[in-house]
């Protein structure tokens, strides 16, 4: 599990970087999970979920 803190300008080039790369996972050796709020404001952090198959 990855949880993304992205309301800096840092965080904001870690999260495209580790989305980018997290998408690009092949689905027969990961299934791949974004869990984010969606009623909350001023970018509140979000988990990433990865299970190895």
């Amino acid at each position: 599990m990855i949880v993304i803190y992205h309301g800096h300008p840092e965080g904001k080039v870690e999260r495209e970087y580790l989305l980018r790369y997290v998408k690009s996972l092949d689905q027969n050796i990961a299934h791949v999970l974004e869990y984010k709020f969606l009623n909350q404001k001023n970018n509140p952090p979000f988990i990433i979920a990865i299970e190895k198959r």
